[in-house]
């Protein structure tokens, strides 16, 4: 259809989403909204998670969500680049017919596209950087969380392109309708700059928010993911105030998606003995009832189990994450073991207990091993990999769906996103180091307790990306659980260190068998067991 460009917004003369043979289309400012949408549900029906994330940027959970939802509408505002755009020339001489255009080589992705728009254009013009405080907001703030949405295709967009002027990819005119665009959803959406100004003087302000970034880009990869299902999210190529189809079609769509994903974590179940964990547990271990007796507090906790092979180490552990999902501390668990061995050994023991730790009903829990693909959620699978719901390829550039169904094809990534995932160290270890989608491994952790078995068997190329790992689970609310025969002062210091954000950790029991616990501030208990 033609298009008068006068008749509404301009920013309604581009395209999002496109299908492969009949020429429909979804319009760009429809699929930002949906993948906003989809996110504004995700915490909303994840209440740990939009708590965990509103903690990790220092902002309150209502002010986190409408950050968080304003940013996700800007994820594919490269989008607005002609170069992109003219990857489909019969939707681009639609929208502007008779036009004599300028061929533009697509040579740098649409994300990083946008990330350039941002840093050239957006930020200067959307927001007042006539503020100081508010220039230095953007620079040690706005910037990792845009970077973050930037990422979600699962690298975050780098500088190699600071050469190249925006202007080689986007005409003045696409800039406009970017900026109309962004001006129109932040009017919609109104994400609150007062509260953040008391947070500008605040030094540790730069580091929280490239944290937070981690999570953010988590959730945009996610939502990236299912707000590109035209099964559920059909195109729409009709203008209408962004609004109306907020209200009327991405909202409901996005709960009726992310319901059908099976990604929403089932109910926890309070166990009142650990036979109702374990049959055969008649009388627990001196270390196990240890880890019945202790208090469990209302923040992040590092336990160090500390005995000898038999003593119950793994039901013992398993008692604790349990007490934990109970206190509303977690949503789940991942066991992370040394070899693919012990993996197999421990998903044998797991998968005749798992359910137990969740309240009977419909919504089942889903456990996976690192190599096992029997167990990850049917909901889940289909809702992503539907045989008519991906958008295609444009040009050489990688369609969502293709990159969704390649990542969960890789069954050693999958299990952090199941309810139990059980794998080797080497998978969870991944989270915190360069690698593509990273940090939906990362969102995968958030909410569950984290069991490392044999610490003590790590050696010293895992022992720095294991404190890592450590410190980025702490601070984004979680709890740990480490095991190992034996540690020395050395070892439990640097492993109490990491929880505690670098803390000088100096425990002084010599006790063995011993049971440690830490906060994550500078509370240190031993206790011989």
């Amino acid at each position: 259809m033609t298009r008068n460009r006068n008749e509404s917004p301009i920013y309604f003369s581009y395209w999002g989403k496109a299908g492969q043979e009949d020429g429909s289309f979804h319009l760009l400012a429809w699929h930002s909204l949906d993948v906003a949408a989809v996110a504004k549900t995700l915490l909303e029906q994840r209440p740990e998670l939009l708590r965990r994330l509103a903690a990790a940027m220092g902002l309150s959970p209502e002010h986190t969500k409408r950050w968080c939802i304003f940013l996700l509408g800007l994820h594919d505002i490269g989008k607005f680049a002609e170069a992109f755009q003219q990857l489909r020339e019969d939707l681009r001489r639609q929208f502007w017919p008779g036009e004599i255009i300028r061929k533009r080589n697509y040579s740098i992705r649409h994300d990083r596209l946008g990330w350039m728009l941002w840093q050239e254009f957006l930020r200067n013009e959307l927001l007042d950087l006539d503020d100081e405080d508010l220039q230095d907001f953007i620079d040690e703030g706005m910037n990792y969380w845009l970077a973050a949405v930037s990422g979600h295709h699962g690298w975050p967009p780098d500088n190699s392109s600071r050469n190249e002027r925006i202007k080689t990819h986007f005409r003045d005119f696409d800039q406009q309708a970017a900026l109309a665009f962004c001006r129109d959803w932040l009017a919609l959406i109104q994400p609150d700059l007062s509260e953040l100004k008391q947070h500008f003087q605040d030094p540790t302000f730069s580091k929280r928010q490239r944290k937070a970034s981690w999570l953010l880009a988590g959730i945009a990869v996610l939502a990236d993911w299912l707000g590109s299902d035209s099964e559920r999210f059909r195109y729409r190529d009709q203008p209408m105030p962004l609004s109306d189809y907020w209200e009327q079609y991405a909202l409901p769509t996005a709960r009726e998606a992310v319901a059908a994903a099976g990604i929403l974590p089932p109910p926890v179940r309070h166990l009142e003995h650990p036979r109702k964990l374990f049959d055969y547990l008649e009388t627990p271990t001196p270390l196990q009832q240890a880890c019945l007796d202790l208090p469990i507090e209302a923040e992040p906790q590092l336990f160090i189990l500390e005995d000898v092979t038999g003593a119950g180490k793994t039901e013992a552990a398993l008692i604790l994450a349990a007490r934990l999902m109970a206190a509303g501390q977690a949503q789940g668990l991942y066991i992370g073991l040394p070899t693919m061995a012990t993996a197999n050994a421990m998903y044998d023991r797991m998968r005749k207990v798992y359910r137990r730790l969740y309240q009977p009903g419909e919504a089942r829990p889903s456990l996976i091993l690192s190599h096992s693909a029997r167990h990850l959620s049917d909901a889940f699978r289909q809702s992503l990999l539907t045989a008519h719901g991906g958008d295609p390829r444009y040009g050489d550039e990688e369609s969502i769906t293709a990159q969704c169904n390649r990542w969960l094809a890789d069954n050693r990534k999958k299990a952090l996103l199941a309810d139990v995932g059980i794998g080797t160290i080497d998978q969870a270890l991944l989270a915190v180091m360069p690698a593509r989608h990273q940090s939906l491994r990362l969102l995968g952790l958030v909410g569950k307790v984290l069991i490392l078995d044999e610490v003590h068997a790590y050696d010293a190329y895992t022992s720095e990306p294991l404190k890592r790992l450590i410190g980025f689970h702490a601070a984004l609310g979680g709890s740990v659980i480490l095991l190992s025969a034996t540690l020395t002062r050395k070892q439990r210091a640097d492993l109490i260190g990491a929880f505690q954000g670098g803390s000088q950790a100096t425990p002084k029991s010599t006790d063995y068998p011993l049971l440690t616990q830490a906060n994550a501030g500078d509370i240190i208990v031993e206790k011989a067991v």
